[in-house]
């Protein structure tokens, strides 16, 4: 019988790898819930490539399945739910409903708002403001890679 507290971490998962996987490793998470784009809309104009947004689709499956693999090596549990990232509504029920699941008395949660878009770390924000989750940031100590915003409106 398990009568300790159990750790859960909650991320949404775009293209970032360490920033997900570090922090529940480094604090010896019990489980961590990756919450996946669900494609309904994207952040692209509608002007955009096809490809473009298959490219884009890959890339976070990518990342996913890194994470993924790095906390099952540390025998993290992880579970995958969905939300749409760029509706503010869909990311607060998304992560709320993570919340809710696994909010117990035995529980510690914590909700990782560095990941996703910019609208699930405002959505995050909402959510464990609303529970008892404690919401957390990843600073990086550098940035490098590809420009991301392009054609700004």
């Amino acid at each position: 019988m398990y009568l300790g507290t159990e750790q859960v971490h909650i991320a949404f998962q775009g293209y970032e790898r360490e920033r997900v996987y570090r922090p529940p490793i480094e604090s010896n998470a019990d489980k961590v819930i990756l919450i996946a784009h669900n494609g309904e809309t994207v952040s692209n104009s509608e002007e955009s490539a096809e490809e473009s947004i298959d490219e884009d689709i890959s890339k976070g499956r990518a990342c996913r399945d890194e994470v993924r693999r790095k906390l099952e090596e540390e025998d993290i549990d992880v579970e995958i739910t969905e939300c749409d990232f760029f509706d503010l509504n869909s990311a607060v029920l998304g992560a709320g409903d993570v919340i809710t699941r696994y909010q117990s008395d035995n529980t510690e949660i914590y909700l990782n708002i560095t990941t996703g878009s910019k609208i699930t770390a405002i959505a995050g924000a909402i959510a464990a403001t609303s529970t008892d989750a404690t919401p957390y940031y990843v600073r990086a100590e550098s940035y490098y890679g590809e420009q991301i915003a392009t054609d700004i409106q």
